[in-house]
């Protein structure tokens, strides 16, 4: 692969210089050893033993050094979001930030938004910055220049496979003929942009449409609109999401859903990240067969991600609070997952997950208990395409026969961001 960062070695010296601020010898001791680690060009190591140092760290040089680390190491998505961090909480680091920012997004092969990070580097105010930043987008293109203003951002992914459950019942209570198992092809996508003016406000669209072959009564459509509002504070980062979304089910009208979400970030040192999650939602009916569904969600999802070498784990607690117009389908929720995600190599990346989640409901019917297993690969084509597989299994054990069930879904597909 062609590395497109020439000028990635003075920002490291200028890095490393800076004087860590560190609240403990064990974390000055960790920052010297993760150094002398960095100068072997062990940065598995370094990257190690700047982590170690992050919880006693006030100041920039750990999370920069952390950065920069992942960028040497391939993990670009993950130097992507260190370097982001970085520049929202020290602004006197913009410019380098942004800088380093735009070259892991080069790295990850996400032009356009590397272009963007280069606009706000040559815009933060440092000269020797700003001449770099000017290279890069010489090199990028015409018409890239500091005045361009962000565009347009999406993903699309079309994927095709198979589903041996779509309604997610015992196969012997399905009437005499209607298959369980069919193949399908799905469509997914979403775009957005951020809206002019201080608020870092962002509108976004989206939506998913599902066609299964032998099991057209589950056939989907959905499309949502959503504005997202963000804040920081500190280490603190908040976002405040109003959405609407209206769906089909079969090519009958179906629901509609209104509602607000939040979100909460927060490094706690060490790597490990904090994430929050709580949403409500008002969902109607859009044809009286489905006025049973009307009523109300609330959700709560709390998430912790730890990054190891060249991958990351992830643990999370769902809760979910159904309110519909029937009691029968009425529930609360709650889910466990573990996930682990690693990259292999530069191109390919692996993740897989297990949840458990028990559901119980408000008329006394039984309670469920679904235990899924989730696997999948991603391969980076190149020019912002990517190829993907996805397996899940799932098994539910409840406690009316009918409901007990297990199912299997395979798909592949190919995506692009742009």
């Amino acid at each position: 692969m062609v590395q497109r960062l020439p000028r990635l070695a003075p920002l490291v010296l200028i890095a490393c210089s800076l004087v860590p601020q560190l609240s403990s010898a064990a974390d000055v001791s960790s920052f010297a050893a993760a150094s002398a680690a960095f100068e072997r060009g062990d940065y598995a190591n370094a990257l190690t033993l700047f982590e170690a140092a992050r919880a006693g760290a006030d100041g920039p040089a750990v999370p920069f050094n952390i950065g920069v680390c992942e960028y040497k190491l391939g993990r670009y998505v993950e130097a992507e979001a260190e370097f982001a961090s970085l520049a929202e909480r020290f602004p006197s680091m913009r410019a380098l930030a942004e800088y380093n920012r735009g070259l892991a997004l080069l790295g990850a092969k996400h032009d356009a938004d590397a272009r963007a990070a280069f606009n706000a580097a040559s815009a933060a105010g440092d000269p020797k910055i700003a001449v770099l930043s000017a290279e890069r987008l010489a090199e990028l293109g015409p018409g890239h220049g500091p005045s361009a203003q962000p565009s347009w951002q999406g993903f699309i992914q079309l994927g095709a496979g198979h589903d041996d459950n779509v309604a997610l019942v015992d196969e012997v209570a399905l009437p005499v003929g209607q298959s369980a198992g069919s193949p399908l092809v799905e469509l997914f996508g979403f775009g957005g942009r951020a809206l002019a003016g201080p608020a870092r406000a962002r509108l976004d669209f989206g939506g998913y449409v599902v066609r299964y072959a032998d099991a057209p009564q589950f056939d989907e459509n959905s499309l949502n609109v959503a504005a997202t509002f963000a804040r920081a504070r500190g280490p603190w980062s908040f976002d405040l999401t109003p959405r609407y979304e209206r769906s089909t089910l079969g090519g009958n009208p179906f629901e509609s859903e209104t509602g607000v979400a939040v979100r909460v970030d927060r490094p706690l040192g060490r790597g490990l990240r904090f994430n929050a999650f709580a949403a409500y939602a008002d969902i109607g009916s859009l044809e009286q067969q489905y006025d049973a569904l009307a009523g109300a969600r609330r959700q709560l999802r709390l998430m912790l991600t730890q990054p190891v070498t060249r991958g990351r784990f992830t643990a999370g607690l769902e809760l979910e609070d159904n309110d519909r117009a029937e009691a029968s389908v009425s529930s609360t929720r709650r889910r466990v997952v573990l996930g682990y995600r690693r990259g292999v190599g530069a191109d390919w990346s692996l993740e897989g997950a297990v949840a458990y989640r028990r559901t119980s409901y408000d008329k006394p019917s039984g309670d469920e208990r679904l235990t899924e297993v989730l696997v999948s690969a991603r391969r980076a084509l190149g020019h912002d395409w990517a190829f993907t597989v996805d397996y899940r299994r799932s098994d539910n054990d409840a406690d009316l026969t009918e409901f007990t069930y297990s199912a299997d879904r395979i798909a592949v597909g190919i995506s692009r961001a742009f």
